[in-house]
């Protein structure tokens, strides 16, 4: 029987991607809350550690939620706002792009490249 590989469900680089847009490290604006007032509550006898994990669950799903959502928008926003400033610039370069539409891709390749939305790309190693 011939062995048949496995591949994982997304690609290393894909999932890395993934869980920088998700910026975990922000998770604490929706942990801490929780903590607080599972502590409050633990406090009037109230704890219930079903309820405990389900709302810290929910907090941490809608947080990453939130950074997903917002991490597109801003980007998309900085990149208009960076090919619209160099257009106006160069009115030369908005005729060519009106005339020939085909270089529309590499003219944002070349925006994304000269003043990117985000500046700095931190790795984890």
């Amino acid at each position: 029987m011939a062995e048949r590989s496995v591949e994982p469900a997304l690609p290393p680089r894909t999932a890395r991607m993934w869980v920088q847009a998700v910026r975990p490290f922000s998770f604490t604006a929706s942990i801490v809350p929780v903590l607080l007032g599972s502590a409050v509550a633990a406090t009037q006898g109230m704890f219930n550690p079903g309820l405990f994990f389900l709302t810290l669950l929910g907090a941490v799903a809608i947080q990453a939620a939130a950074n997903l959502f917002s991490a597109g928008g801003e980007t998309t926003a900085r990149l208009m706002s960076t090919s619209f400033r160099i257009l106006g610039d160069r009115p030369d370069l908005q005729a060519t792009l009106r005339a020939e539409p085909e270089k529309i891709p590499a003219f944002i390749e070349e925006a994304l490249r000269l003043d990117p939305p985000i500046k700095g790309e931190f790795r984890l190693s």
